[in-house]
């Protein structure tokens, strides 16, 4: 009967985490495409959007598209794609499924682990509906982190369960979960040192002696009759993790190379690196408790950051560092808690590499969880100490304050809150407009925001607004290409071509490699008639990626244009082997001139 009520306490628990999470970020089913991202990962992705099909899956596995290697984030988008097309509500419905899967499998492997059930509910709804997490499900460009957290989680649970029975099918388990993980972003790389403090508290699997008595025979660590001393052994077993880890490490650390940051303010001394972590460590935290001026871009300070706040900031990690490390005996889950967010956070904190940002709320998706359980089991034995020490009593003197009233009602006060701040974060995804709108209200010299609400008012068809926000952003950051790029774009729209031409060189020369950039320039200088160096461009764009089918069929197009058919067929033929689908209406243009006197014998066979 114990175990019937236990069970169902565990299904009203998680039926409870359900609701509360799907109602939080209900709007977000409303939201659409933000021009951020998700065009490159769906909406002008010819890879997703021919579906799930053997080639576009070999493609997922093999390409280093977007500076990563994620190939089941591919995969997930092509599957949306075959069900949903281009409707975004289903986009954010499989986001916000992943999100509502990650919290109810938070609480199982937190219960699992620690036998306690209502501590484990806390962090669980916590993590489900704190606005530092809207970032990571409302933005469909970041299914990697509610997809990659998903095999995270499922990957902790199989660990817990091997550790009850150790069996060679159970550590497989692990092994695949992980690997999955990794194939869906390589942030997971961390999960072994995540175990191995698990192992210390709660699994109890390294030797911990003065255990305070209420803590025997709690959670996993009352269950281990054999707890061993040496911990490496435990290192040991996790060998493979760690060699999977290092593999996937080095697949990043090429898929990286293979692009270059967006503009030259990405690349900071190591000196300006360790600053700009150490003051966004602090941030999160300060973040976590008061998630106010929450934006989609936080601009980086480069050399500029304060001294006193950078002192303030190495105080604050150094005391609650040796406050961790002090406790380790007697209050384990605070230096577990504390380690696992500093430690889920260093690849993502900037010190290795980093970008234009300083940092970013969806960085906390994963870390987040070691300060919850820092709160859920630190804040009782608080509580319950400062209530024993000192006897308080409500003004009648009749009754004491107990922790069994004060905890309940102020975890669902709390909860409430974070539950109301995650819905109006959430309103502000519906769109770009208001996306970046909010973003420039609550941030300072924001040129990337700028840019970015420059192109969702383009989007909107709003040109004249979109060219003073472009604009706005080269007066921040002059040197950048990609403001250069949308404002050569909407004058290209305008047949404004001497203008257009101007933006496009200004962005080939910040970044010449480029070989988007190229193709613009070219589709300028070809339409001014400049034909010889429109396919200069061609040609230079073509050598840096040789793979990119819509610069192929421009370049069709051009020959087609100049006369040459042959070379116009070749090119068709090369768009086609990378995917690519020309338009019907060139095709048609090229074999009516295969039935023209003169022509069909310059014509090569296409390539298949």
């Amino acid at each position: 009967m114990g175990k019937q009520s236990n069970h169902r306490l565990n299904f009203i628990i998680a039926l409870f985490l359900l609701v509360l999470t799907a109602v939080a970020f209900l709007p977000i089913l409303g939201a659409k495409f933000i021009n951020c991202d998700d065009v490159v990962y769906v909406t002008q992705n010819n890879h997703v959007k021919a579906g799930l099909t053997l080639e576009n899956i070999k493609w997922a596995f093999t390409t280093f598209d977007q500076c990563f290697w994620h190939p089941l984030v591919w995969l997930s988008y092509m599957l949306d794609y075959d069900i949903w097309g281009l409707n975004p509500f289903g986009y954010h419905l499989t986001n916000l499924l992943f999100h509502i899967l990650n919290t109810i499998l938070l609480f199982l492997v937190l219960k699992t682990a620690t036998l306690s059930i209502w501590r484990s509910a806390l962090v669980a709804a916590l993590f489900g509906i704190h606005p530092l997490h809207v970032e990571s499900v409302a933005w469909i460009a970041e299914r990697k982190d509610v997809l990659s957290t998903f095999f995270f989680l499922l990957t902790v649970l199989a660990y817990v369960e091997y550790v009850k029975i150790p069996k060679f099918g159970r550590y497989a388990l692990v092994v695949v979960f992980f690997a999955l993980g990794l194939m869906s972003k390589p942030m997971v790389v961390t999960l072994p040192f995540v175990l191995l403090l698990l192992d210390y508290w709660p699994i109890g699997r390294i030797f911990r002696s003065n255990i305070p008595p209420k803590e025997k025979g709690t959670g996993l660590a009352g269950r281990q009759t054999q707890a061993s001393a040496l911990s490496s052994n435990l290192v040991v077993e996790k060998i493979p993790l760690f060699l999977l880890s290092a593999v996937a490490s080095a697949i990043a650390y090429v898929a990286q190379g293979k692009g270059e940051a967006l503009d030259v303010r990405a690349e900071f001394s190591l000196g300006v690196r360790i600053a700009n972590a150490m003051v966004s460590y602090v941030v999160y935290v300060v973040k976590m408790f008061w998630p106010r001026d929450l934006a989609v871009f936080y601009p980086h300070p480069g050399a500029t950051i304060p001294t006193l706040q950078l002192i303030g900031a190495g105080l604050a990690l150094l005391c609650i560092t040796l406050l961790a490390c002090l406790s380790f005996r007697r209050h384990p889950y605070i230096a577990v808690g504390w380690f696992w967010y500093t430690g889920t956070l260093i690849p993502v904190s900037g010190i290795v590499k980093f970008g234009a940002h300083a940092m970013a709320d969806r960085f906390t998706y994963i870390p987040l969880i070691g300060l919850f359980i820092m709160i859920a089991w630190g804040v009782p034995d608080l509580v319950g100490c400062f209530c024993d020490n000192n006897r308080m009593s409500v003004a009648n003197g009749r009754s004491q304050i107990r922790p069994q009233t004060i905890l309940p009602a102020a975890s669902v006060i709390s909860l409430a809150v974070f539950a109301v701040c995650t819905w109006v974060q959430v309103c502000y995804w519906h769109d770009g407009v208001r996306l970046f709108q909010h973003a420039l209200r609550v941030t300072k010299g924001n040129y990337f925001t700028y840019n970015n609400l420059g192109a969702a008012l383009e989007e909107a068809g709003r040109l004249d607004e979109a060219v003073l926000f472009y604009r706005a952003s080269l007066r921040v950051e002059p040197n950048q290409a990609r403001a250069h790029v949308n404002l050569g774009n909407i004058f290209l729209k305008q047949r404004k071509v001497e203008e257009a031409l101007r933006e496009y060189k200004a962005a080939v020369r910040v970044r010449p490699n480029d070989p988007m950039l190229q193709n613009n320039l070219a589709v300028a200088l070809a339409q001014k008639g400049m034909y010889a160096d429109a396919i200069n461009c061609f040609r230079k764009a073509i050598r840096i990626n040789p793979h990119l089918p819509d610069i192929h069929e421009n370049l069709a197009e051009v020959f087609y244009l100049n006369g040459n058919y042959a070379e116009a067929w070749r090119e068709i033929a090369l768009c086609r082997q990378n995917g690519g689908r020309p338009s019907q209406s060139l095709l048609k243009a090229l074999s009516a001139k295969m039935h023209e006197p003169g022509v069909q014998k310059d014509i090569k066979k296409p390539y298949n």
